[in-house]
């Protein structure tokens, strides 16, 4: 009983002591639900949400420390935290767009082998692609480097090749087939449906804030 509660006084302590610094809360939601929904009667999500607004409100003479949150089950949030004078502004970061996601691609397979004749701009922009997040691009590349060498496996225990580190073997690289693979094993983790509603929520935090 307690060491929740201390354990967020802790987190601003160190902060106080340490600023200039940052103070960020991944998944906000697991940490701040919204209170009243009931605990199992020990009451412990109320009272960890309780201090970490005291904490908040009390860093008015705060010297250079920022607070920043993630979530992506905002509606989950207790309302308290997201008022202004805690955490001020709301930004939404969207899915990223065609282009984003070729910039994406590039920088994860900055280390990859990808053949000359395979155009990461190509894959990025394709319509495949919709609804895919970040990670969703990495998941996309990992599974085609898995694609890549499976079928460098077979060719190798048919003999059409030699094994990888002989002399005259063709080095090992990620071809445009190995994406096409790899699109039916990852799935977008985003949905038309899912996209809808974060896009609904985002619409009425903001109004709610512009008439506040």
């Amino acid at each position: 009983m307690g060491e929740s509660e201390r354990a967020v006084r802790q987190v601003f302590e160190r902060a106080r002591a340490s600023s200039p610094c940052i103070i960020f809360f991944d998944e906000l939601d697991s940490l701040c639900p919204r209170r009243g929904g009931g605990d199992g009667g020990s009451g412990v999500s109320e009272r960890v949400v309780n201090q970490l607004l005291t904490e908040m409100d009390g860093l008015d003479d705060r010297k250079s420390i920022f607070v920043i949150a993630a979530t992506n089950r905002p509606e989950l949030i207790d309302p308290a935290i997201l008022r202004p004078g805690r955490l001020d502004k709301l930004l939404y970061v969207p899915l990223p767009d065609p282009i984003d996601r070729v910039g994406i691609l590039k920088a994860v397979s900055k280390k990859a082998n990808i053949s000359e004749m395979c155009d990461l701009h190509e894959v990025g922009m394709s319509d495949k692609c919709n609804g895919y997040s970040g990670a969703d691009m990495a998941a996309l590349l990992r599974e085609a480097g898995l694609a890549c060498l499976k079928a460098r496996k077979e060719l190798e225990e048919s003999g059409e090749i030699g094994l990888m580190g002989e002399v005259g073997t063709p080095k090992l690289c990620i071809e445009r087939e190995h994406f096409e693979s790899a699109f039916e094993n990852v799935l977008p983790s985003v949905t038309q449906d899912s996209e809808k509603e974060y896009n609904e929520i985002r619409q009425r935090i903001s109004g709610a804030r512009s008439r506040s």
